[in-house]
């Protein structure tokens, strides 16, 4: 059995490849290039580790921690539907994607809840 090879052959007269990052549409977020994922991974540590922070409400007077406190219950679970973790993990992300606004609500002046 006999194999013959075949040599390729160049059009050298064809454009170059486009390496806008348009073009680039095999990545799961559009508009960007496989250099964006050392940025998204960081971006994601990031957001990991502000999201496991302790976290504590402390007196003023003698610096105290103070675990009665309306704020140390909203903390523990800032609203009802997303936990601590997930509350301050979207809320890191959110931060990086352009701003993180809470709103604070009240009922008779005490915090019950925090809402991104």
């Amino acid at each position: 059995m006999a194999f013959q090879f075949f040599k390729r052959k160049v059009n050298k007269k064809a454009e170059a490849p486009s390496r806008k990052d348009k073009d680039f549409g095999g990545s799961w977020i559009p508009g960007s290039s496989a250099i964006d994922s050392n940025a998204l991974i960081a971006k994601d540590k990031v957001c990991l580790q502000f999201a496991s922070l302790h976290y504590g409400v402390y007196s003023q007077k003698d610096r105290q921690r103070v675990t009665r406190h309306s704020l140390y219950q909203v903390l523990k679970q800032p609203s009802l539907d997303e936990r601590h973790w997930n509350f301050f993990y979207q809320s890191a992300n959110d931060y990086f994607n352009g701003g993180c606004l809470w709103r604070v609500a009240r009922y008779d002046g005490e915090v019950v809840s925090l809402c991104r």
